[in-house]
């Protein structure tokens, strides 16, 4: 019988936050409430779970990869993938060589954080190894961030110490110069 009150009284505590308006579990789009991760019917358009990662080549030695959504830790592992994924693609692009007569810059990652809504310590995470690891494949990582979402926990890290962070930047079509975002 306590083990019943005890779950009833976690039920009750549970029930008067969610009155309050606040969400214990945050419950991602691809879950429904069978347990099944099924997409939901009526939203067929809707990606699954609650980040787009848009990784995109523009031009020889560029990766632009687009993040629109919440980077928190059920969706940093993913975005982590695609940044490592992306750094070693243009280290080894250059590698493999071109044309030694033709001076190509050097290869470039742009982060663009320009559409995330959420950015959290694992987000920091996995910035700060995409740096790590940009650094011993000798090539150029851009964050791009033009909001008191993504750029606070930058500062508050002092990870915009060790990454170049701009408010924009010419490979994701914004004009103007890229400066600090500071």
């Amino acid at each position: 019988m306590k083990l019943l009150t005890r779950s009833f009284t976690q039920e009750a505590r549970r029930s008067s936050f969610l009155a309050e308006g606040v969400a214990l579990v945050r419950v991602p789009h691809d879950h429904r409430c069978d347990g099944s991760t099924a997409r939901d019917p009526r939203r067929p358009d809707e990606p699954l779970g609650d980040l787009t990662i848009a990784p995109t080549q523009p031009r020889r030695g560029l990766v632009l990869v687009r993040v629109i959504g919440e980077v928190d830790l059920l969706t940093a592992s993913r975005l982590g993938d695609v940044v490592q994924d992306a750094i070693v693609a243009v280290a080894a692009e250059r590698d493999r060589g071109g044309d030694p007569t033709h001076d190509d810059p050097p290869p470039l990652v742009v982060c663009d954080l320009t559409g995330v809504t959420f950015f959290g310590a694992s987000g920091l995470d996995v910035v700060a190894s995409a740096q790590r690891t940009a650094d011993e494949h000798d090539v150029r990582l851009v964050v791009v961030a033009d909001h008191r979402t993504v750029l606070r926990p930058f500062r508050l890290a002092a990870l915009d110490r060790q990454v170049l962070l701009t408010t924009h930047h010419p490979a994701i079509g914004r004009h103007g110069s890229a400066g600090p975002a500071w």
